[in-house]
């Protein structure tokens, strides 16, 4: 049995978290958080991402999904440094509890399908929902960020 629950009441919740800790402790029952991103999990990647993670990320969803290796070495980003540090945000939200160890990396690097031997990497890619989910995310930390900013002056 799979289910997501959204909402309800905080005496929902408790009588809830009382059931499942009953039922833990038997055995009976497995809980595994779901490993698909979601809002919140995309504004906490770009909360802790390093700033080469934030750099691949931004080239990737300015450009609706894909960004070229080419593109990224003509602005002398180095490649090992860039993917290195999205694999590193990863660990650091599955380690903090962010999300679980199972989570698919949001941007994976494409190689060359004539040259699978050489792992030549052509580019970097996002599949199309987690452009949009990453780039809202992305766009409400720039307004909280700006608020911020504008409370202070």
């Amino acid at each position: 049995m799979d289910f997501r629950i959204s909402g309800g009441s905080p005496e929902f919740e408790r009588d809830l978290l009382a059931l499942l800790d009953k039922h833990l402790g038997t055995g009976d029952l497995t809980v595994e958080p779901d490993p698909e991103w979601t809002a919140e999990r995309a504004a906490t990647f770009w909360r802790i991402a390093t700033p080469p993670a934030r750099t691949l990320l931004s080239a990737v969803v300015e450009r609706d999904g894909f960004v070229s290796a080419k593109t990224l070495r003509d602005q002398q980003r180095n490649l090992k440094s860039l993917s290195g540090s999205i694999t590193a945000t990863i660990t650091r939200g599955w380690r903090d509890g962010v999300w679980p160890k199972d989570i698919q990396s949001p941007v994976v690097p494409e190689y060359d399908p004539k040259k699978p031997a050489s792992r030549e990497v052509q580019g970097y890619r996002m599949p199309r929902d987690l452009v949009e989910l990453f780039r809202a995310a992305d766009e409400e930390m720039e307004e909280e960020f700006k608020y911020r900013m504008g409370a202070r002056s």
